[in-house]
């Protein structure tokens, strides 16, 4: 089943930098990783999919919803956006942060339940924050914070993540961590989409990998088809050497 469909997307800062002649169709359930240069429109497609930004041409559907045609309130429960941008104006506690992404559930007049308590505790411990849930946000690392932003997203339950470069300058046991959190979800029937600083791990995780570069997707397909010598070089415009993970079979990428 196709839950996310871009047609023809054109879309342009003003006076500046574009994206273009995007199509891509995900499935239900699949990963799907996106690399490519700095620069190259990866976020921006992101927010577009999330309807921070509308594009001046082309089609964009998830759930056969327009992003910037439906409610928030209701976009709120079909996708979110997981940034490690993520910069609260007060500084609330974990637990406070988390519960906020509840707030799509509740109606105007109610408060959270017991049962949303439970379902904030439960994702807490799944990214093992647990025992930050009575600490300010800010006191937090870098990363302990992206795991928190993680969890937020999590209570949100929505059909759609959309993951920018969480593990982005984390250590080895936050990015093996917050793998294995969001293959349990793939697991249990979301769709995740997935913008990856380090081509490695969407090698690890994704089902499939877009390649974008100067704001178009110029290659996707299976890692094996795109984590190739040729493609990163074309890409990146610099030489690597790929090799195969000697336990899971995936290949790894190494400057040359």
């Amino acid at each position: 089943m196709e839950i996310v469909r871009i047609e023809n997307l054109f879309f342009q800062y003003r006076g500046g930098f574009s994206l273009k002649n995007i199509n891509l169709s995900v499935k239900k359930g699949e990963f799907f990783g996106i690399i490519g240069p700095n620069g190259s429109g990866k976020t921006t497609l992101l927010k577009i999919l999330v309807g921070i930004f509308r594009p001046q041409k082309g089609t964009v559907q998830l759930l056969g919803r327009i992003p910037w045609e439906t409610s928030r309130k209701e976009m709120a429960k079909i996708v979110t956006l997981v940034s490690q941008d993520f910069f609260p104006s007060y500084d609330f506690s974990v637990k406070e942060i988390v519960e906020m992404g509840r707030l799509p559930h509740l109606s105007l007049l109610s408060g959270t339940s017991r049962k949303d308590e439970e379902i904030v505790l439960k994702s807490l411990e799944l990214t093992g924050t647990l025992k930050f849930v009575d600490r300010n946000f800010w006191t937090l690392s870098s990363g302990e914070r992206r795991k928190v932003v993680l969890s937020k997203a999590i209570v949100q339950d929505t059909e759609i993540l959309l993951i920018d470069e969480l593990t982005a300058h984390l250590d080895y046991n936050n990015v093996s961590l917050v793998g294995n959190v969001l293959k349990r979800l793939k697991e249990s029937g979301k769709t995740i989409i997935s913008v990856f600083h380090d081509i490695n791990v969407a090698s690890a995780l994704c089902d499939r990998i877009g390649v974008m570069k100067n704001g178009e997707m110029i290659k996707t397909g299976a890692p094996p088809e795109v984590v190739t010598e040729e493609v990163l070089r074309n890409t990146f415009e610099t030489e690597f050497v790929v090799l195969e993970h000697p336990v899971t079979g995936r290949p790894l990428a190494f400057l040359k």
